[in-house]
C-alpha cells in the first residue's frame, strides 16, 4: 500500500510538470487553432538553457530560469514572425488546421533537432542541483522535494496563465482572436501580433517547466519529443484550448504512468497512458472540459 501511495504521489507531482508542457500546445491551438509540431525542440531548447545558466554561470534552476523566460520568448515570437506568420498572411481563409503550417512546424523540428544534434553532442547532461536529491518521509511515504516544487510550480503556472488570459487586456485580445480573428480585427485587435505572442508566451512556459524538471531529469537533443507526445495527449485528454481540462489532463497522465509503472514497465505504463487517451476518444472525443463543435 505504500509503494501504491508512492507512486500515485510521484506520478501526480511528474502530472503537474507534463501539464507546464502542455499548456503551450493548448495556448497555441486556443489562439491560432493549429497543432505545433516543433513544440518538442522548444522543450529541449528550454531545457539546455537551463542547464547552461547551471554549467556555466552556477545559477540554480529556478533562478536561471528568470533569464531563459526571456530568451525563449524572443525565440518562440521570432520563429513565428518570420517562418510560421506568413503562410497566415497568404491564407486569408478562416481555416481550422491549415496544411501548409502543420508541414512547417514539423521541418522547423527536424531542423532545430538535428541543429542541437550538432551543436550539443548527443551526450546526456544533467544538473546537480542543491534540491537534486533531497527527500521526506510523510507516513513511511518517500516524498522528493524537487517534484513537490515542480508540483507546486505547475499549479501556479497554470493559475497565472488562466488569469493572464481572463485578467489582462493582452489575455482577452489573445482570447477574443481565438474565438473569432476576422470579427477581433474589426475591433481592433492585431490578430497576427496576437499569433506572435502566443507562441512567445507558449515558450516562455516551456521554460518554467524545463526548470522544474532539470533538477531530477536529463537533456539531451531528442528529450523534447517523449514529452511532446505526452503533451499532445494530455491536451486532447482535457479539452483542446482549454486551461483547466489541460491540468486536469497533465495530473490523470501522470498518475496513470505512475501508479502502473509501480507493478509493470516503463513499456506497459506507457501502453496504459495510450489506452486511457483511447477511452476518452471513444467516450468523450472534445475531452474531459472541452466543447462539443459541429
Amino acid at each position: 500500500m505504500e509503494g501504491f501511495i508512492s507512486a500515485f504521489v510521484n506520478g501526480l507531482f511528474m502530472g503537474a510538470v507534463y501539464t507546464s508542457f502542455a499548456l503551450a500546445i493548448s495556448l497555441v491551438f486556443g489562439v491560432m487553432k493549429i497543432v505545433n509540431f516543433f513544440q518538442c525542440s522548444l522543450i529541449t531548447a528550454g531545457m539546455y538553457g537551463i542547464y547552461y545558466m547551471w554549467s556555466v554561470f552556477h545559477l540554480e534552476p529556478y533562478i536561471g530560469v528568470f533569464i531563459v523566460i526571456p530568451i525563449l520568448f524572443v525565440f518562440g515570437y521570432a520563429l513565428h514572425d518570420v517562418l510560421v506568420l506568413p503562410l497566415f498572411k497568404r491564407e486569408r481563409a478562416y481555416v481550422i488546421e491549415p496544411i501548409s503550417v502543420l508541414l512547417l512546424t514539423a521541418g522547423i523540428w527536424l531542423v532545430l533537432d538535428n541543429t542541437y544534434l550538432l551543436v550539443f553532442g548527443s551526450q546526456f547532461k544533467a544538473v546537480k542541483s542543491i534540491i537534486s536529491g533531497a527527500t521526506f518521509n510523510v507516513g513511511g511515504i518517500t516524498i522528493s522535494i524537487a517534484r513537490l516544487v515542480a508540483f507546486v510550480g505547475g499549479l501556479l503556472v497554470t493559475y497565472g496563465l488562466y488569469w493572464f488570459l481572463n485578467n489582462t487586456q493582452l489575455g482577452k485580445g489573445m482570447r477574443a482572436t481565438a474565438q473569432n480573428r476576422e470579427a477581433a480585427a474589426l475591433c481592433g485587435v492585431n490578430v497576427y501580433r496576437m499569433y506572435n505572442i502566443a507562441f512567445g508566451v507558449g515558450a516562455a512556459v516551456i521554460a518554467i517547466g524545463a526548470a522544474f524538471l532539470m533538477p531530477f531529469f536529463y537533456v539531451d537533443p531528442n528529450v523534447g519529443f517523449a514529452f511532446d507526445m505526452k503533451s499532445f495527449i494530455i491536451v486532447v485528454l482535457g479539452g483542446m484550448g482549454s486551461i483547466p481540462g489541460t491540468l486536469l489532463g497533465g495530473l490523470i497522465v501522470g498518475v496513470v504512468e505512475g501508479v502502473t509503472g509501480q507493478f509493470v514497465s516503463g513499456t506497459y505504463a506507457g501502453i496504459a497512458v495510450f489506452l486511457v487517451f483511447v477511452l476518452c476518444l471513444v467516450l468523450r472525443p472534445q475531452g474531459l472540459l472541452g466543447r462539443e463543435t459541429l
